[in-house]
């Protein structure tokens, strides 16, 4: 389907953002950790990763 006829049928249409992928070591304990409670609450991971990176490193007006 296309982005209009999602958008007709009422589907949540998001605009695509370039990306690139983020590799960091953490310790296992702290990836368990993570991992649990995402599941717990049923989030992603990544998704909820980069809410705390976007909460840490906020876009500044001039870089938007």
């Amino acid at each position: 389907m296309s982005k209009v006829e999602d958008w007709v049928n009422g589907k949540e249409v998001k605009e695509e953002v370039p990306m690139k992928r983020l590799t960091v070591p953490v310790p296992v304990e702290l990836h368990t950790r993570i991992k649990v409670q995402c599941a717990s609450n049923g989030n992603n991971m990544a998704e909820v990763i980069a809410k705390i990176l976007e909460r840490e490193f906020p876009c500044k007006k001039s870089e938007s």
